[in-house]
């Protein structure tokens, strides 16, 4: 009876403590508060808890943190103040415990079939795991943390498995049952849900912050060489922010095509792949622009070609400046920065990109029109030299006139003078 009632409280603490994650700020504090959630009730708890992170790039799973409840911090009794004291030291804890030292050595390879860290990441779902299991036979995980039975649940966010929460009942303690798998994929649940709303806040304030960088890098760019530097530096930006791999922006109004590839690795062979890249990424954005539309595919597109090689995605959008067409921009990802094989980008991602693109549109207008103002400016402003040394070559002109006159008028009267037949003491 006693244990019913502690279970009964300690499921309606954690009913009343799961939205306690929406308040947290960061993905790691979420990951310390469920560790702390899940072993923080005797009754239908855990003794340890578990949380390794799924990293594709790697190719591995990889311990992050981990919390073991001390026997002497057990509550006697299951109430809200005790349970939330106990929540509160396990995920103060966190960070410096010797759980968290341990799983951080441990790793699985992605891959690893007889692993249920594996199993979880694969399948996205629960798996229970117990030594004794021949599919289980080679799992690293009981030997290293000393246990014959543990539960691996993914958490999910993102669209993909990113993480798996492990937890055990003890060396020598019963398995879970299925309401205990229940119970704790419910709070990896709710954990990722959490995770997935601070990540989403982050894209949002991230994306900001690109666009307002874009923006106050063009605005330095004041003059046509400046402007080059401006507009690369926005490619890069955008870029790195979608997390592609190259990006173009056809001019049409310079005549020019720029391709920022922003790369860690250099080879010479990558000059062949880009050049062949941008033969196929000019119809592409001759079609943008031609058409004033928005051209995005995969692999399977039909203007991607052989030249395209690796190119795994790509979106591309006219640069559109009131009821002119200033050019075209594409962004691409190869294979190699697509591990999770998506298909398309963001709804998000799309967005960051066309307002990009308008921004970018309203810069090479602006710089057409300075360009041409400077122009005129520079016309008069020859026009004016050449008028000032038109007026001072009339003046010595008119001071000739006026000297050849006078000249021309005593000519006149010596001649008159010569011609007299006055005696020529008179005259």
């Amino acid at each position: 009876m006693k244990n019913a009632n502690n279970a009964a409280a300690e499921l309606a603490f954690l009913f009343k403590v799961m939205p306690a994650m929406q308040d947290v700020n960061t993905v790691d504090q979420i990951y310390r508060l469920l560790l702390a959630i899940a072993t923080a009730g005797e009754t239908i708890g855990y003794r340890r808890a578990m949380l390794f992170a799924a990293d594709s790039k790697s190719g591995e799973i990889r311990g992050r943190f981990g919390i073991e409840r001390p026997e002497a911090q057990r509550p006697r009794k299951a109430t809200f103040e005790e349970m939330a004291r106990g929540v509160f030291d396990l995920y103060e804890g966190v960070e410096s415990h010797d759980l968290t030292l341990k799983a951080r050595v441990f790793s699985v390879p992605l891959g690893w079939q007889r692993s249920a860290l594996f199993k979880a990441v694969n399948t996205g779902h629960p798996v229970l795991a117990e030594q004794g299991l021949s599919e289980f036979a080679t799992d690293p995980f009981f030997n290293f943390f000393g246990t014959t039975s543990y539960i691996a649940v993914p958490i999910r966010f993102q669209n993909r498995v990113t993480a798996v929460l492990a937890a055990d009942k003890g060396v020598g303690t019963r398995r879970g049952s299925t309401e205990d798998i229940s119970l704790l994929h419910s709070l990896a649940q709710h954990a990722a849900a959490s995770a997935q709303r601070i990540i989403d806040v982050s894209d949002s304030r991230r994306r900001f912050r690109v666009l307002s960088k874009i923006i106050e890098t063009l605005n330095t760019s004041e003059v046509t060489d400046k402007l080059d530097g401006g507009l690369k530096l926005s490619l890069t930006m955008i870029t790195r922010a979608m997390g592609a791999t190259g990006c173009f922006l056809k001019d049409l109004t310079r005549q020019k095509t720029v391709h920022i590839k922003p790369v860690s690795d250099y080879t010479p062979d990558d000059d062949d792949d880009d050049v062949a890249i941008g033969e196929c990424f000019e119809e592409i954005l001759d079609r943008a622009a031609g058409r004033v539309e928005t051209v995005w595919g995969d692999a399977n597109h039909p203007l991607l070609d052989e030249k395209a090689g690796n190119v795994r995605l790509f979106f591309a959008h006219p640069l559109i400046c009131g009821s002119d067409v200033a050019g075209a921009i594409a962004v691409y990802t190869e294979e190699e920065d697509n591990p999770t094989g998506a298909t398309g980008y963001r709804p998000e991602d799309k967005n960051l990109f066309i307002l990009a693109a308008g921004i970018i549109a309203a810069k090479i207008e602006v710089n057409d029109k300075e360009t041409r103002i400077q122009r005129i400016e520079d016309f008069v402003q020859e026009l004016s030299v050449n008028l000032s040394r038109e007026r001072e070559r009339s003046r010595i002109g008119e001071k000739g006139v006026s000297y050849q006159t006078k000249v021309s008028k005593d000519l006149e009267s010596l001649r008159k003078i010569l011609s007299t037949r006055t005696p020529y003491t008179k005259r």
